[in-house]
């Protein structure tokens, strides 16, 4: 379950990013992929990089799509 509030679409920027890119979404796989092994000296890092990651690729989705999931009657 995914908890969204009002007008925060940036998970759904992100998506689309990654939909339209696949070399940028093979990027977030690899980026991902030593998440899994969960040690203590290896999690902050990897969460750090990853929040880096997803914030400057939804803000280039952001500028690329513009106002693709505003309401129009607001």
């Amino acid at each position: 379950m995914h908890l969204r509030y009002e007008g925060d679409h940036d998970e759904l920027y992100f998506r689309d990013y990654l939909q339209e890119y696949p070399a940028v979404a093979k990027d977030y796989e690899k980026l991902k992929r030593p998440c899994g092994k969960n040690t203590n000296t290896t999690v902050m890092p990897i969460q750090r990089r990853k929040r880096i990651f997803i914030k400057n690729y939804t803000d280039e989705a952001k500028k690329l799509y513009g106002r693709r999931y505003e309401r129009e009657n607001r």
